[in-house]
């Protein structure tokens, strides 16, 4: 449960980043960067388990104003970064606790890293 669990948030957070980009084409540099350690993330995390993708759906409102897109991914990541810790804690061995530390800590890297673009 506890790859599966990560492996839906990456890709939960993936899609609210593709869906930052169409509401802020002025940060491509910035969100498409992050969005790609995501996948990278969930590609890890995916050669470990097989499931079906869920259909995620951004969080941002649709009226979302730029500084609403950029606080909802920073609240996003910071979810993300403590959903990580807490299952590392639930992780079956100290492989995958290392693995779920490691995208934890890249996430809270996120919150910092959006909290300098606006």
């Amino acid at each position: 449960p506890v790859l599966l669990e990560t492996w839906a948030s990456e890709m939960s957070l993936i899609a609210a980043y593709e869906a930052a980009l169409v509401l802020r084409p002025d940060l491509a540099a910035t969100l498409s960067a992050i969005a790609e350690q995501h996948r990278r993330h969930a590609q890890t995390i995916a050669t470990d388990i097989t499931a079906r993708s869920p259909s995620a759906s951004s969080s941002a409102p649709a009226t979302a104003t730029p500084t609403d897109v950029v606080a909802s991914l920073r609240d996003q990541e910071r979810a993300a970064a403590a959903a990580r810790a807490a299952a590392a804690v639930r992780a079956s061995g100290g492989p995958l606790a290392a693995l779920l530390c490691l995208i934890g800590a890249s996430e809270a890297q996120h919150v910092a890293e959006l909290g300098s673009v606006q």
